[in-house]
């Protein structure tokens, strides 16, 4: 907000001093005219003026063509770096309509992080934090550049005086250590839109969205053949995150075994997939683990598995890609040549966290962080059972993070390295507590009801989550995995981080008529409206930002919403106009 116009406007003479720390527009009083701004659009006239308000400029719209919203002033080059908060206001006048303003991407007009959208009543109006109508994002994601600052004018016939417009940032940290902030929202109900996706940093493992590290518990599935795969299903991993309080599941795929992915490639691929949907829906993460101690001699099997899910779920923060799970006492020199060629290809597509397998069943870390693999996404996997490994295995691990790797412990047991045994709960306390010191992520081995000791549930158990809370269904090891879970629920910050009240997005409505009934066909990517009205419609997705939109005509019968580039998930379907503005969640497959 600029003093000259609160001179002006006596009734926010309070407001004596700019809103913000700092100033992402040029020009952006428009005092130089239209230096610094760019125009958009046909049939129209953009001109600097004055008048009692002090400098402005004048746009009238004659003819927009096809698609009037296309015609708009903007700036491009704009910059969005986590830990701040992002406000957008302005002030103008216009008779009649609607005007939006935003910040997105310049080469995709529907993928907005800040948008607004409000209609004028031909007054001037100013649209301030200070009256509560600006559009704010606390902004926790990966920075982006090269985004568009645009005014889209929208509408014919129509004359708008834009008298200014403000894009400022505040510093805000993401993990709430602000003294300008408050605590970090979880957009969600689960982990992964508290933390974002999970990344390296030094010899951490951080959250994208929180920028601290990051710890996460859950289970492994059994190897997806020998009846393991009877808990590759939707309603374990629900269960899985509801009831035990799960924040990662593995779905550990056989490969060179009876049944395995090498000898039945579609059907071990839609095992998996039915855990990595579930796990999206259920906003958890999930650990895609090629589950063979010869990866090595699989390696264009592994490139081909990875490869599609890359492209397929590469986009998700869920999705963890583990590309070897126990190599046997072999150089890392083999490993890593393996590793380098796997990790190739899914970076054609993703940028998500790799975890790959060490020597000796994934123990010699040391040797692996002393030539760690050229890439900045990577992590090394840590495997231990309490009944055979202690101090001597916890040495080389504080060697590997000494040397700058970041560990991850996908798979451990209670028992015996055999599987087998009773539940060493004295060595078993001592790795919690190692894990809990360094922060490292673990999944315990196994959920399964096999006759042995590191099974979680009895034999004979439901597969879809019955029962799975009445501990005389549950092993002695499932016993002890399950208190450590909900024990660490209590503490877990994505738990009771307050929600996100306010989106991105503010509207102000000028009407009391009924709002339209809005139904969704989720499967289609379709909705329609009980009254068909001109409308305008948008995705949000977790982190808040707006990665699809239009401006639909009245029609009657279905709308389509979404595009091909948009990954499956949850996402929020937001429908406004004069007469509507209703959200409803849907998930996108």
């Amino acid at each position: 907000m600029k003093t000259k116009m609160i001179a002006w406007l006596g009734m926010f003479a309070a407001l004596s001093s700019p809103l913000f720390a700092d100033q992402l527009l040029t020009n952006n009083d428009f005092s130089a005219g239209l230096t610094g701004w760019s125009t958009a659009g046909t049939g129209f006239t953009a001109t600097p003026g004055s008048d009692q308000w002090g400098y402005h400029v004048n746009v009238n719209i004659t003819n927009g063509g096809t698609n009037p919203w296309d015609v708009k002033l903007y700036q491009d080059g704009i910059t969005l770096e986590p830990g701040y908060e992002y406000v957008l206001e302005w002030g103008a006048t216009r008779a009649g309509g609607s005007v939006n303003v935003g910040l997105g991407m310049s080469t995709d007009p529907y993928t907005d992080y800040l948008s607004d959208q409000i209609s004028f009543s031909g007054a001037y109006l100013e649209h301030t934090a200070a009256n509560g109508q600006a559009a704010v994002l606390h902004y926790c994601g990966e920075a982006v550049s090269g985004l568009r600052f645009y005014v889209d004018m929208g509408g014919n016939n129509q004359t708008v005086n834009l008298a200014w417009v403000s894009l400022g940032k505040n510093a805000k940290a993401c993990d709430g250590s602000s003294s300008s902030s408050s605590a970090l929202t979880n957009p969600g109900t689960g982990p992964v839109p508290y933390y974002g996706a999970l990344k390296v940093s030094g010899n951490k493992i951080i959250g994208a969205r929180s920028k601290l590290p990051v710890q996460v518990h859950g289970m492994s599935l059994y190897w997806s053949v020998w009846g393991g795969e009877r808990f590759y299903n939707a309603d374990a991993v629900k269960t899985l995150m509801t009831d035990w309080k799960c924040e990662v599941v593995r779905a550990a795929m056989g490969v060179d075994v009876g049944g395995g992915y090498a000898s039945d490639p579609s059907g071990q691929q839609a095992l998996v997939e039915s855990v990595i949907q579930a796990a999206i829906a259920n906003q958890i993460y999930v650990l895609v683990d090629f589950h063979s101690s010869n990866a090595e001699n699989y390696s264009s099997q592994a490139k081909t598995f990875f490869s599609a899910m890359a492209q397929k779920y590469g986009k998700n923060d869920n999705v963890i890609f583990e590309i070897y799970n126990e190599p046997l006492n072999i150089p890392w020199s083999t490993v890593k040549n393996y590793a380098v060629g796997v990790i190739a290809e899914i970076r054609k597509y993703s940028s998500n966290l790799v975890i790959v397998g060490t020597p000796n069943w994934s123990q010699d870390v040391d040797a692996a962080s002393t030539d760690k693999i050229n890439d900045p996404n990577v992590a090394y996997t840590l495997h231990f059972y309490a009944g055979s490994h202690g101090s001597d295995l916890m040495a080389k691990a504080r060697t590997a993070m000494n040397n700058g790797a970041a560990l991850f412990i996908t798979e451990w047991g209670t028992v015996n390295s055999n599987g087998d045994g009773g539940v060493a709960t004295s060595s078993s306390n001592a790795w919690m507590a190692f894990a809990d010191q360094y922060k490292l992520s673990w999944a315990n081995w196994s959920l399964n009801d096999k006759a042995e000791g590191a099974s979680a549930f009895q034999s004979g158990i439901s597969t879809t989550g019955s029962g799975w809370t009445n501990m005389g269904n549950v092993t002695s090891s499932g016993q002890y995995v399950y208190s450590k879970l909900t024990g660490y629920a209590a503490s877990e910050p994505w738990r009771t981080a307050p929600k996100v009240v306010t989106p991105p997005t503010a509207i102000k409505q000028n009407s009391t008529q009924p709002v339209s009934q809005l139904s969704v066909n989720a499967v289609r990517n379709e909705y329609s409206l009980a009254v068909p009205m001109q409308h305008h419609v948008s995705l949000t997705n977790l982190r808040g930002q707006i990665v699809w939109q239009a401006n639909q005509q009245e029609a009657s019968g279905a709308y389509s919403f979404g595009n091909a580039r948009l990954t499956s998930g949850v996402y929020l379907l937001h429908i406004k106009s004069q007469n509507m503005d209703q959200s409803m969640p849907v998930m996108m497959r």
